[in-house]
C-alpha cells in the first residue's frame, strides 16, 4: 500500500519529467518556461498536501494532479498548453492520482491477545495473585503497521500502553480484558478483541 512518504517520491519524478518538456511541445513556446515553472509550483503543492495527509488535503491533491498539471499536458483535450503528446507524463500522474486515492482505503487491524503465551480464546481461567503477561504481539495489519496498544484489564486499574503488560488479579471474580489497537492508515483504523477471565 502506498504511503504518504512514498507517493512524494513520484512527485519529484514528475517534477523532473516536466522540466524536461521540450520547448517545441508547447502551443505557444514562447511561454514554456512560464509555464513549466507553474506546473512545478503546483507539483510542489501536491507534495505538501499529501505530506500533511488529512483527508481534505488528499482530495486537494487529487484536484491539482487532474485538473491543473494533468489536464493541460493532456494534448487531447481543449485547452492544453501542449500541442505534443505527453503519455509517460499522463501515466505518471494517474499512478500518482490512483496512490493518493488508495490511502482512502484502510483495511482495519486484527487484534489477538495471548494469555502467558497462549491465544485463549474469549474465556480463561487464572488464579488469583498469579502475575499474567498479556500479549499482544499476535495483532497484525495487513496493509500498514499498528501503532497503538491499549489494555483495559476491566478491574478499574489505569489503561495499559505496552505491547505486552504483566498484570495480577488480586481479588476473585469475572473481568473483561479488551485490547485496542490502532494502525497507521489515513484515516486510521481500530480493532479490539476481549477475553471474559474467570479469576478462582
Amino acid at each position: 500500500m502506498p504511503t504518504e512518504e512514498a507517493i512524494p517520491q513520484k512527485v519529484e519524478q514528475l517534477k523532473g519529467m516536466i522540466d524536461e518538456i521540450s520547448t517545441e511541445s508547447f502551443r505557444i513556446q514562447a511561454m514554456a518556461d512560464m509555464l513549466k515553472s507553474k506546473l512545478q509550483n503546483r507539483a510542489e503543492n501536491v507534495i505538501g498536501l499529501v505530506t500533511d495527509g488529512a483527508p481534505n488535503s488528499l482530495n486537494a491533491a487529487i484536484f491539482i494532479l487532474t485538473w491543473r498539471i494533468q489536464r493541460p499536458l493532456d494534448s487531447n483535450k481543449r485547452l492544453s498548453w501542449i500541442k505534443i503528446p505527453l503519455p509517460k507524463i499522463l501515466r505518471l500522474t494517474d499512478d500518482i492520482i490512483s496512490d493518493i486515492e488508495s490511502l482512502f482505503t484502510n483495511t482495519p487491524p486484527i487484534a489477538v491477545i495471548k494469555v502467558d503465551g497462549v491465544e485463549v480464546g474469549q474465556y480463561h481461567i487464572a488464579p488469583v495473585n498469579k502475575s499474567l503477561t498479556f500479549d499482544a504481539t499476535a495483532s497484525w495489519d495487513e496493509d500498514g503497521e499498528i501503532v497503538s496498544y491499549e489494555w483495559d484489564f476491566g478491574d478499574g486499574t489505569p489503561i495499559a500502553t505496552q505491547t505486552t503488560v504483566p498484570h495480577v488479579y488480586e481479588v476473585k471474580g469475572t473481568y473483561r480484558i479488551i485490547l485496542t489497537v490502532t494502525d497507521n492508515g489515513s484515516p486510521a483504523e481500530t480493532a479490539t478483541d476481549w477475553v471474559e477471565l474467570a479469576v478462582l
